[in-house]
């Protein structure tokens, strides 16, 4: 194998790279503000919406807890 060839080769035997020795760099693009405010709007529904299921779902896990100490409390008034 020639390590005199600029190009690197990476976990292919016998074939060259088609990529250059060196990284092209280029610059970064600005971030468009309006695609931040849209992020943060989707990022605020999403958390509002997970809030809202949590607290509907409440009530119902405090009304299964209480039937299933009362369905408890029966069955251990029949046992004894």
């Amino acid at each position: 194998m020639n390590t005199d060839q600029p190009s690197a080769v990476f976990g292919r035997r016998g074939r060259e790279s088609r990529a250059p020795a060196t990284p092209v760099h280029r610059a970064p693009r600005p971030a468009l503000p309006a695609g931040r405010i849209v992020f943060l709007l989707g990022l605020t529904g999403l958390l509002l919406t997970v809030a809202g299921a949590i607290v509907w779902t409440l009530p119902g896990i405090e009304k299964a807890n209480a039937e299933a100490a009362r369905t408890e409390q029966k069955v251990v008034e029949i046992v004894n």
